[in-house]
């Protein structure tokens, strides 16, 4: 898993129905195609509906009193077209392990002498 720093370009809303955005095979096409006019007319970067969730999936989880599920809300997908060179990113976790040189990157806690 990886947080990514995907910089502050804003990225162009895509103009489909919310509908269209969120279909099954039958809507994959015209999905596709307007992802490519998109591409063509010079967005670096598009903000869709994600189909993969259910209107309010993505939700997260807030530490207050123990863990409790957050405000549900709408998925988001962000494609970057082009290189992602200029992307930097941060290992969050490796086979659901911190990664092995997280260790020599950060201070450890020592007790008072």
């Amino acid at each position: 898993m990886w947080a990514v720093d995907l910089g502050d370009e804003a990225p162009v809303p895509v103009a489909l129905r919310n509908d269209v955005q969120t279909g099954d095979v039958q809507t994959y096409m015209r999905c596709q195609e307007e992802a490519g006019g998109m591409r063509r007319r010079g967005a670096r970067r598009i903000a869709a509906t994600t189909a993969a969730l259910v209107p309010g999936g993505a939700r997260g989880l807030r530490a207050a009193n123990g863990i409790h599920a957050a405000e549900p809300r709408d998925g988001r997908t962000l494609v970057i077209f082009g290189s992602a060179a200029e992307l930097r990113g941060w290992m969050a976790a490796d086979r659901a392990r911190p990664p092995v040189d997280l260790l020599a990157r950060v201070h450890h806690y020592t007790s008072a002498r």
